[in-house]
């Protein structure tokens, strides 16, 4: 009898070490792999399928949207560059 429990060895195994490593692994698992690793995964892909969309409304090909935007960019880095200099600075 003693020989067939093996002074409690398999069961402190399985019940102490394997299980405690597989409760760890699920613990791990649902909060580091399925929230944190695909969060930041999806993340990513949102920002660039998104910005992908913005880059393909704004490059369409007509010359007038383009010198519309060059304008209104240097529009605006002359009046960040006035607040800076006059007001902010």
């Amino acid at each position: 009898s003693t020989f067939k429990n093996q002074f409690f060895t398999e069961f402190l195994y399985h019940r102490v070490f394997a299980g405690g490593y597989m409760a760890y692994s699920k613990v791990l698992y649902s909060s580091g792999e399925r929230q944190f690793i695909d969060g930041v995964v999806n993340g990513i892909a949102y920002v660039v399928r998104s910005s992908g969309s913005f880059f393909t409304f704004v490059q369409n090909g007509k010359l007038n949207w383009y010198m519309f935007g060059l304008g209104l960019g240097g529009a605006l880095l002359l009046v960040v560059l006035v607040i800076l200099s006059f007001g902010g600075g």
